[in-house]
């Protein structure tokens, strides 16, 4: 698959901003650098909370296992407000998914 790996490769700086985080929300859709976040900050043990307006987008543009790891945090809303998201990360309970 050469065609991914031309696509996957990623940016040193975004993966020491992933490092330097204390927690990694991600803006669905992403691309396939995102991937490469997501895996780090879960490497890291950082909290992850992936943003969609929908289902869809979670397996856009391909499936990904790190979407539904056990301590990713989805949060499914059209509205897309930082604090918001932050809010939701003090209520967020054992339940991976919100509506």
């Amino acid at each position: 698959m050469p065609e991914l790996r031309h696509k996957a490769r990623h940016n040193p700086s975004e993966l020491a901003a992933v490092r330097e985080a204390d927690v990694l929300i991600v803006l669905l859709p992403g691309g396939y650098e995102t991937q490469v976040e997501i895996g780090a900050a879960l490497a890291l043990e950082k909290p992850v909370i992936l943003h969609t307006p929908d289902r869809k987008s979670l397996d856009t543009p391909y499936p990904c296992v790190f979407h539904y790891h056990l301590v990713v945090k989805i949060l499914v809303s059209e509205i897309r407000n930082v604090d918001a998201i932050l809010a939701y990360l003090s209520l967020c309970s054992k339940d991976s998914t919100v509506y």
